[in-house]
């Protein structure tokens, strides 16, 4: 018996950056339909393993012991069994990224595969999509009209990817006194984003439309996102993969930062996300623009 040829692939890093490496893994499973792909993503990425079982491009998944890809001794033994090694974080090709390519080519390419070999790939699957192997799970609010906002990354150094803590406090605060149902999700960074707010402001945190999720795992994070009529996001990790079940989405993105091939604005083909840009700051978006979006989405809340 032949010993089959083996695939590493994946990436190390960012949430984002791993989801939009997937077409290089479509392209290897069309090229090598025989061949076996091991999934590889750094420690700091593993919360979100659970998202890729059952993906028909994926025949194992690798959790490296370093925390951005293959550092340790048994990291680099396991990816050196492999036939083939794309590195798990490449470097840009050149400077034209984000400008002219999407991610999703950008990845692909610093995967070091040939920009002609896009093209073998058809046009949903140049879109990364995940599987939904899952049950599904209890809805945040039952039937009422819910609104998702993912992770939150208005702190540290993804500010310039984002409004600022203000807007979403004056958005969320319009949403709920609409009706509609707001749930929070993020990580350990996201926790308090309304604590310094709630006292002055008055939106108590056990608002009857309000409800964080903060506290769950991401994986339940996003089972309960695949639950929600809307995601409201930004250019992250957790809009992409959002993006990549198909879930309708608004990404808010200051005008500096956002482009037509921004990765939120493109996270899947699906006609059902869009992207407002603030005309020079990150306060500045008209918030009725945004009202009228999600109606034009979901309806109104009593709807």
């Amino acid at each position: 018996m032949s010993k089959q040829f083996r695939i590493w692939a994946g990436r190390g890093t960012m949430l984002g950056d791993v989801l939009a490496t997937l077409p290089v893994a479509t392209f290897c499973k069309k090229y090598y339909p025989d061949c076996h792909i091991t999934w590889a993503m750094g420690k700091n990425s593993g919360q979100a393993a659970m998202l890729y079982l059952n993906h028909p491009c994926i025949d194992s998944i690798y959790i490296c012991e370093g925390a951005e890809g293959p550092t340790t001794e048994n990291d680099i033994r396991k990816r050196d069994s492999h036939d083939v090694i794309f590195d798990v974080n490449p470097n840009h090709p050149d400077n034209i990224y984000p400008n002219e390519r999407t991610i999703y080519l950008e990845s692909f390419l610093m995967a070091g595969l040939k920009a002609e070999y896009w093209n073998y790939l058809t046009p949903e699957e140049k879109n990364p999509t995940l599987v939904k192997w899952w049950n599904p799970v209890k809805r945040p609010f039952g039937n009422k009209k819910t609104i998702l906002f993912t992770g939150m990354p208005n702190f540290g150094r993804e500010s310039k990817r984002w409004v600022t803590k203000r807007y979403l406090e004056d958005l969320v605060l319009r949403l709920t006194e609409l009706g509609y149902c707001v749930v929070q999700s993020g990580g350990e960074q996201d926790e308090n984003w309304f604590s310094s707010w709630d006292a002055a402001n008055g939106l108590p945190i056990n608002n009857q439309n309000y409800k964080r999720i903060n506290e769950l795992s991401f994986f339940d994070q996003i089972k309960i996102a695949n639950e929600c009529d809307l995601i409201i996001g930004s250019d992250s990790g957790a809009s992409l993969i959002c993006g990549a079940y198909s879930l309708q989405q608004i990404s808010l993105m200051p005008i500096h930062w956002g482009n037509v091939n921004n990765p939120s604005a493109l996270s899947t083909s699906n006609p059902n996300n869009y992207s407002f840009y603030s005309i020079g700051g990150r306060d500045n978006i008209c918030m009725d623009a945004v009202i009228d979006k999600v109606k034009e989405k979901i309806g109104s809340a009593t709807s």
